[in-house]
């Protein structure tokens, strides 16, 4: 990939020095400098070679706008989004909606998830909007958002960690960590890979302090962001993924499918995947049970999971009268094992009566 990449960027600076060596160049309010070279008019990392092309016509027509640069997943799950709801039932009432205490997602539900070829997978972070299809104007109206969020620590830190969390309100772990991930730093094909030295790459276990305990941990993930429309002008929206993070990659020596994306063994089998359905906002990065079973055990960790959701409605009217709602969040373990151990759920209800 180095190489390909190498010879991308070589031939497309190749190409922008000749245009810009025989047109003049457009000047700025103030500039008053003369034009002395193509360092002038370029970033250090402008463009994503490693980014997969989009069709030509879709940029030509559209200028690459509303076209994802990733091809489909190369999974189908059963259900997606997880733990459909028949809205239908409440007929747009949020207070019949909120009593419904036996369809709110559990940790189990939003954690594990099958594909329609009988393979179980581990959603190790994921949001999930549902949305009641009859509301008005189409996002109004009854809706519950969900998020998995996860990290891994030493199996026999992660009761401390547990301990730990238990008085921390925050349920993303990139707010303990101070790591927000790749955004118009690393390409795509580097993370995971040789690359430069960048605080957002997490390859090893460090020891940090959370809730006043010392624990070593390292993130399941790694964000990456790459601005489109700005410096990069070969695509018209900005492409975004999770990705497994640079410790996993590296110890089970995956490699890289731009469909999903995925992440796949040696025999060419997805281990990780990207998964995201055309027309939903829901997605979720997903890791093959089998595989996460055997990474915990050999490496002696547990998974630490964060699940929250909450359940409201959207009215025109937000500033007037009540607004009943429910918000849970609770923090559970997943080990070698499979079997989740989880502490007690935070709840908040408000102007149910």
């Amino acid at each position: 990939m180095t190489v390909t990449v190498t010879m991308k960027l070589m031939a497309y600076h190749e190409l922008l020095a000749r245009v810009a060596d025989n047109y003049q160049a457009s000047r700025h309010f103030g500039d008053s400098e003369p034009y002395e070279g193509l360092h002038q008019i370029i970033g250090d990392r402008e463009i994503d070679p490693s980014l997969p092309p989009i069709a030509y016509h879709a940029f030509n027509e559209e200028s690459g706008n509303g076209v994802t640069a990733w091809s489909p997943p190369l999974i189908s799950l059963e259900a997606w989004p997880p733990g459909p709801l028949d809205f239908s039932r409440y007929r747009g009432d949020i207070r019949r909606f909120l009593a419904d205490t036996a369809s709110e997602p559990t940790v189990a539900d939003a954690l594990f998830l099958s594909d329609q070829e009988g393979h179980d997978w581990v959603a190790l972070e994921s949001f999930v909007n549902k949305v009641d299809p009859m509301a008005d104007k189409g996002w109004r109206g009854l809706q519950e958002k969900s998020t998995i969020h996860t990290l891994l620590v030493k199996a026999d830190d992660a009761n401390t960690l547990l301990q730990a969390l238990r008085d921390e309100s925050r349920h993303d772990t990139r707010d303990l960590l101070d790591s927000h991930g790749h955004t118009d730093c690393c390409y795509v094909g580097e993370v995971g890979r040789i690359g430069p030295n960048c605080p957002h790459r997490h390859d090893a276990l460090r020891r940090v302090l959370i809730g006043g305990k010392e624990v070593e941990v390292v993130p399941t993930i790694e964000q990456y962001t790459w601005e489109g429309s700005i410096l990069d002008c070969s695509i018209g929206e900005t492409a975004s993924v999770d990705l497994p993070a640079t410790f996993i990659q590296q110890a089970a020596g995956l490699t890289f499918d731009m469909r999903g994306p995925s992440w796949l063994d040696s025999a060419g089998a997805p281990m990780f995947t990207h998964y995201e359905q055309l027309g939903n906002d829901s997605r979720a990065i997903l890791v093959r049970k089998s595989f996460l079973r055997s990474f915990l055990m050999e490496h002696n960790l547990e998974l630490i999971v964060w699940h929250w959701y909450e359940r409201m409605q959207l009215r025109d009217d937000y500033h007037q009268g009540q607004h009943p709602y429910v918000e849970s969040s609770v923090i559970a373990r997943l080990g070698a094992d499979m079997k989740i151990r989880q502490g007690t759920p935070q709840r908040t209800e408000r102007d149910l009566e």
